[in-house]
């Protein structure tokens, strides 16, 4: 359940605080520890990936300005 409150008003009950932050605090933590284990494999992963494409599109690039 999520209800949209508006800015100014900041009272909030204790089910309200466990409704929304809590599990929103929880998942961000989550993502987190798993970001932290992954990180260096995912940051070699990533920059494979990355220079790979830069790659193709450097030469799909150059191969469309030579077709024109």
């Amino acid at each position: 359940m999520y209800i949209h409150r508006s800015p100014h008003e900041t009272s909030l009950s204790t089910d309200d605080y466990t409704e929304y932050f809590y599990p929103r605090m929880l998942s961000s933590f989550i993502i987190f520890l798993v970001f932290l284990s992954l990180h260096t494999c995912t940051y070699t992963v990533l920059k494979r990936v990355s220079t790979m494409y830069i790659c193709i599109v450097v030469y799909r690039y150059r191969l469309s300005r030579e077709f024109r």
